[in-house]
């Protein structure tokens, strides 16, 4: 019983090699049948009148780089190419029923259909050349695949919120229309391989044919358009480009809300100028030169300009908050407008010290004509005068009994009432004196609020114009933010 399974397994694998044999054998032959008088440089049209149907269809398998500056695309992709070779023909009946045969795409004649819009002159595309599948009704199907580098027209204009669009265009570089009729396989494209890009996002990828007519020739020439449509991701860009720009301009405002005392207005300005000035000089490093100002360009630009404005409005607001300390009163009208209509608008409370002018100026006239009174007749003095400044009762006393004292009371009250005036000349000097400081003190007062006004008011005119331009420069994109 096992002896006699043995030999039935032995007569199978027996059966099995002689028909996998005669099998090789029967391609060879087919190979050898199909390639005796084949000439790849002949043209395979069953009519040499007639063209020869080509179909053409590139499936992207991924987006590798876009290069801005060298304006160049590279995109991986898989090219599929079918037509028809009516030498490759063979009756399967007469090779042991052989449908399909699979031969070198180097030993069969292939169409030159080239990429176009090629960037890279000095190679052709890299193509990963796989061997090309022949059926017995002279169908050829040839896959391969390409590193393609196709030249792209960058719009920078509104970057890095900017959409590209670039070609590839892929015609027949020898065959005119009426040799080669150049077709798309499928309506749509292929995506199902396709492998998204960190950078740019695949919004769109089409086919169209279109026929062109070169002014040296009449015979049509077909070609194939794949457009890819590319949305660049921002937030890479907001992160590290737009971000820092924003926060500095931020910053730049501060400027307005530091006291002028501490003395660095200027300098935290300066440092922000400088800080954005750099981050710009990277921004255009990385950036194509271009007829058109970027979108990013033209928000640092902005932004650099209102900085150096804001450097300019603290130098002025530093001249005024020290021009009191030269004691010139603050002009009426500033006056009337910085610390009146202004200080209402922006909510600063500023006390005007124009009411009390009048008084003090009054009061120091009255002074100094009783000085002046005082030091041509300091030997005059009488009861009187002391009586108006109330001083002590006993010299009233005397005064009273002024006609009956004797020639000592009589020295003796002009040396009292000489100190008394000199006393009272003192006093009415220093009180002059406190009154001039306080004046002073007034002036500069006046000044600082005037420069506490400008201040905010600056700081108001700037943030409105900054947020506005911020909001202009960025959202004027027409694919958004």
């Amino acid at each position: 019983m096992s002896t006699s399974f043995l030999h039935v397994i032995a007569v199978v694998l027996l059966l099995e090699y002689v028909n996998q044999t005669v099998a090789d054998e029967q391609e060879y032959r087919l190979t050898r049948y199909l390639m005796s008088n084949y000439d790849l440089a002949v043209r395979p049209s069953h009519n040499s009148s007639l063209p020869l149907r080509l179909t053409f269809d590139l499936s992207l398998h991924q987006v590798i780089d876009l290069d801005e500056k060298n304006h160049v695309l590279t995109t991986s992709c898989w090219i599929t190419q079918k037509w028809t070779d009516y030498h490759l023909r063979w009756n399967v009946t007469d090779f042991n029923g052989i449908p399909v045969i699979r031969v070198p795409a180097s030993q069969v004649w292939r169409p030159d259909i080239l990429l176009f819009n090629n960037a890279d002159t000095e190679k052709p595309p890299d193509h990963v050349n796989t061997n090309v599948i022949v059926k017995y009704t002279g169908e050829v199907v040839w896959f391969s695949r390409a590193l393609l580098r196709s030249s792209c027209q960058i719009d920078i204009k509104y970057f890095p919120f900017d959409v590209q669009y670039c070609t590839m265009r892929f015609a027949s570089g020898t065959y005119d229309g009426l040799q080669v009729e150049l077709m798309k396989e499928k309506d749509h494209t292929e995506l199902r391989d396709y492998q998204e890009n960190g950078e740019f996002d695949l919004n769109g990828f089409s086919a169209t044919s279109t026929t062109l007519q070169y002014s040296c020739c009449e015979e049509p020439y077909p070609e194939l358009v794949y457009t890819l449509e590319l949305r660049r991701r921002p937030l890479y860009y907001v992160f590290n480009l737009i971000l820092p720009c924003l926060l500095m301009n931020c910053v730049s405002l501060l400027t307005f809300c530091m006291p002028c005392e501490s003395g660095e207005k200027v300098t935290l300005s300066i440092c922000t100028l400088l800080t954005i000035v750099i981050f710009f000089v990277f921004v255009k490093d990385t950036l194509p030169p271009s007829q058109e100002t970027p979108l990013i360009s033209l928000y640092y630009v902005v932004t650099i300009c209102l900085v150096a404005l804001m450097t300019i409005f603290s130098v002025l607001t530093l001249h005024v908050h020290h021009r009191g300390n030269f004691e010139n009163e603050v002009p009426r009208c500033i006056r009337s407008v910085m610390l009146g209509f202004l200080a209402k608008i922006i909510f600063s409370k500023c006390s005007s010290h124009t009411e009390q002018e009048p008084e003090l100026k009054l009061k120091d006239d009255e002074k100094k004509s009783n000085l002046e009174r005082q030091s041509s007749n300091e030997d005059k003095f009488d009861f009187g005068h002391i009586e108006q400044y109330n001083f002590s009762p006993r010299l009233r006393k005397r005064k009273e009994m002024g006609e009956t004292s004797d020639y000592s009371n009589d020295e003796y009250k002009r040396q009292v009432l000489r100190i008394l005036g000199k006393i009272y000349e003192t006093v009415e000097r220093n009180e002059m004196r406190i009154a001039e400081k306080a004046r002073k003190e007034n002036i500069k007062t006046e000044w600082h609020q005037t420069s506490l006004v400008c201040d905010r008011l600056w700081l108001a005119l700037f943030l409105i114009v900054s947020t506005v331009m911020t909001l202009l420069v960025l959202l004027s994109s027409p694919h958004g933010p």
